[in-house]
C-alpha cells in the first residue's frame, strides 16, 4: 500500500480550473459552427484531441479507483488495530 498525502495547491487547481474553462469554451464555440465551414484538418485535430483527452480521463477514472479501494483497505486495517 502507497498513500501519500500532499498539501493542496491552491494556484495549480486554479490553472487547472482556467484551462477546463478554456477548453469548454473553445469545444462549444467549435460545435456552433457549421461542419461544412471548418477546415478538416481543424476536425481531424479536435477528433485526436478528444480521443486523448478521453483516455487521459478514463485512466484518472481507474486511478482514482484503486485509490478509494486503498484508502478503504487503510481504513479497514486501522479500525481493526484500534480493536485489538
Amino acid at each position: 500500500m502507497n498513500i501519500e498525502i500532499h498539501e493542496r495547491n491552491r494556484f495549480n487547481e486554479l490553472l487547472h480550473k482556467i484551462h477546463n474553462n478554456i477548453e469548454d469554451t473553445a469545444f462549444k464555440l467549435l460545435l456552433s459552427i457549421p461542419e461544412d465551414v471548418i477546415p478538416s484538418s481543424l476536425m481531424n485535430w479536435a477528433e485526436h484531441y478528444i480521443d486523448k483527452r478521453m483516455n487521459e480521463l478514463q485512466y484518472q477514472l481507474i486511478r482514482d479507483n484503486w485509490r478509494s479501494v486503498e484508502l478503504e483497505k487503510a481504513a479497514v486495517q486501522l479500525n481493526s488495530k484500534k480493536l485489538k
